[in-house]
C-alpha cells in the first residue's frame, strides 16, 4: 500500500478539524431550533399568535460566547487553535469557554486521519 505524503496528512487533518467545528455547531444549535420550531408549532395550535423571534440556524447569528454572547472574532474561531490560543476563555467576558468544543474537532480531526490510514487517499 502506497502512504499519503505527510502534506496529505496535514490537510486531511484540517479538514477533520473544520468539520468538527461545523459539528460542534450542530451539537449546540440544532436543540435551540427545534425547541423555536416546536413552540411555534404549539403557539400555531393554540392560536395564542406569532412571538417575534430574532432569526437563529445553522448560519446566522456567527459565532459568540456562550456565556455572554460576544461575538467571536474570526482568528479566535479558527478550530482548535482559537481556543488554544484564548487558553479556553472568552475574549471580552474572560469566561471559560467549555473544552467540548477543542475535544469535538479533535476528535474529527483525528477520525479522519483514521480513515486516510484505512483507506488512503485514493479508492
Amino acid at each position: 500500500m502506497h502512504h499519503p505524503p505527510l502534506i496529505a496528512w496535514l490537510i486531511i487533518f484540517l479538514i477533520g478539524l473544520c468539520l468538527g467545528s461545523f459539528l460542534n455547531v450542530v451539537i449546540t444549535r440544532l436543540p435551540v431550533m427545534l425547541m423555536r420550531r416546536w413552540r411555534h408549532e404549539a403557539r400555531a395550535a393554540l392560536e395564542l399568535g406569532d412571538e417575534h423571534a430574532p432569526r437563529f440556524n445553522l448560519a446566522t447569528p456567527g459565532s459568540m460566547c456562550p456565556r455572554c454572547e460576544t461575538p467571536i472574532a474570526w482568528h479566535d474561531n479558527l478550530p482548535l487553535i482559537g481556543w488554544i490560543k484564548r487558553r479556553g476563555h472568552c475574549a471580552a467576558c474572560q469566561k471559560t469557554i467549555s473544552i467540548q468544543y477543542p475535544l469535538v474537532e479533535m476528535a474529527a480531526g483525528l477520525l479522519a486521519l483514521v480513515v486516510l490510514a484505512l483507506h488512503g487517499l485514493y479508492p
